[in-house]
């Protein structure tokens, strides 16, 4: 995804996001796909304002349906191929970072989920992001530098909490 500079821009990274939730639902999804994922996750969160944020608010009635369709198929279980470029780390880990704390919480709002479910989303997708690291120092990528980026992006967003804040602080949880 490149720069964010008009309304068509938000417009068409917002379409790309719910396409690719679409296609993760369907188990449809490559390590590349992935990658362009994440690495538009970091680029549609860091560019755009704070009323451009997608949230269960703001959602057409078909990107609901996505939301509910990923939620109810989510596969997080996917891994990164040897051979993408080195340089790509530290903007995919930031995605991977934007897609946990931005994202998936507002996905979340859309339909009610026990507390089992969310308890185990979060902790696939933290494992996923930690298989990631791993996979980085493996092919001797920025491990380090992935870490910093960690750091960066929550510092540039005030609005990352600990998961469990988000659970016990923002939903009405099932048993």
């Amino acid at each position: 995804m490149t720069r964010i500079e008009s309304d068509e821009d938000k417009r068409d990274a917002r379409a790309s996001i719910f396409a690719m939730l679409q296609i993760q639902a369907q188990d449809e999804v490559n390590s590349d796909d992935l990658v362009e994922f994440f690495k538009g996750m970091r680029t549609f969160y860091l560019e755009i304002t704070d009323e451009d944020r997608i949230t269960a608010e703001n959602m057409s009635d078909q990107e609901r349906d996505i939301v509910r369709e990923y939620l109810e198929y989510v596969h997080v279980e996917h891994s990164f191929e040897q051979g993408f470029d080195p340089t790509d780390s530290i903007p995919v880990f930031q995605g991977l970072v934007a897609f946990r704390c931005e994202l998936i919480p507002e996905l979340l709002r859309v339909e009610s989920k026990s507390y089992a479910f969310i308890e185990r989303l979060f902790g696939t997708l933290l494992d996923y992001e930690t298989l990631f690291l791993m996979h980085c120092e493996t092919e001797s990528f920025a491990y380090h530098d992935s870490l910093s980026a960690l750091h960066e992006v929550m510092s540039q967003n005030g609005k990352y909490y600990e998961y469990g804040d988000v659970i016990f602080d923002e939903y009405q949880l099932e048993d």
